[in-house]
């Protein structure tokens, strides 16, 4: 997922590439399941064409998922700032046979931390470390206030944060390569466990056609945040949180998680009238 624009914009014609071990259908599947379980507002009664539910994918990136959620009878709209990931998006899009608009997957360039619809959604995602990418607390705080206005009441907030054990354990100060096939890559990651900020130094190197290897460079930056820091920003922004698992499998949280999901609900009329009773 992507929500820094120009530092993906740099990436998006090989970032599938170097995505390759995340399976886009397993992830979809996952959404569907949260949805099964948890959101108030069933098929054949959304806000999409003829009552498809409405997904928001804030941070879509190459539109996989999107694309995936589109083939699964949502109607999605996907949201992201990098104009770059977006194009790769419409393309991926228009190869699988979905139109942008109604009906189909609809893209809009915009930041995820300030974003403006024209109307109410069921489903809002935000997958695979976006809200890390929003290094402000802020941003964090708008997302989720944004959120909770345009989604309809019953509706489900689904999003996963990246933990501190991921950024410093995992990744900390160190230095990965990927020499793949197609795309070679180098990432010097730097941890900073005062503001517990992680930044990635990316050069990739990409062959061309005529053999020599072109060189593009990338700054990732991103953000850890506590659980406990969410699970208030949540409630704070009207959410009632309803799972947290530590996987797509639904897996428990334990200290070692590397990525915490949090499915959330936003109450009913009805049912913030009797918590108030």
């Amino acid at each position: 997922m992507a929500a820094q624009g120009k530092g993906y914009d740099a990436l998006a014609p090989v970032y599938d590439l170097l995505q390759e071990e995340i399976d886009p259908a397993r992830w979809a599947d996952f959404v569907g399941e949260a949805v099964r379980l948890h959101c108030g507002i069933r098929p054949g009664t959304g806000d999409g064409a003829s009552g498809r539910l409405l997904a928001l994918d804030l941070g879509c990136g190459t539109g996989s998922v999107a694309i995936e959620l589109a083939a699964r009878g949502f109607d999605v709209i996907g949201v992201d700032r990098s104009a770059g990931m977006l194009e790769q998006a419409r393309i991926k899009a228009s190869d699988r046979g979905f139109t942008h608009g109604e009906g189909g997957v609809t893209l809009v360039c915009q930041d995820i931390a300030a974003f403006e619809l024209y109307g109410t959604v069921d489903v809002a995602v935000c997958l695979m470390d976006t809200v890390n990418h929003l290094t402000g607390p802020e941003q964090v705080h708008n997302l989720l206030r944004l959120c909770h206005h345009y989604l309809n009441p019953g509706g489900l907030l689904l999003f996963d944060v990246a933990t501190l054990h991921h950024f410093g354990v995992t990744r900390g100060d160190q230095v990965f390569y990927d020499l793949g096939r197609d795309v070679a890559m180098v990432w010097k990651n730097s941890w900073n466990p005062r503001n517990k900020t992680s930044r990635a130094e990316l050069a990739l190197f990409m062959e061309g056609s005529d053999g020599r290897y072109d060189r593009v460079d990338a700054v990732i930056r991103e953000r850890a945040y506590s659980l406990g820091q969410i699970r208030r920003w949540l409630a704070q922004a009207g959410w009632r949180t309803v799972a947290e698992y530590g996987d797509i499998d639904c897996g428990p949280v334990d200290p070692d998680t590397e990525r915490v999901f949090f499915a959330a609900v936003k109450p009913t009329a009805a049912e913030i009238e009797k918590s108030g009773e």
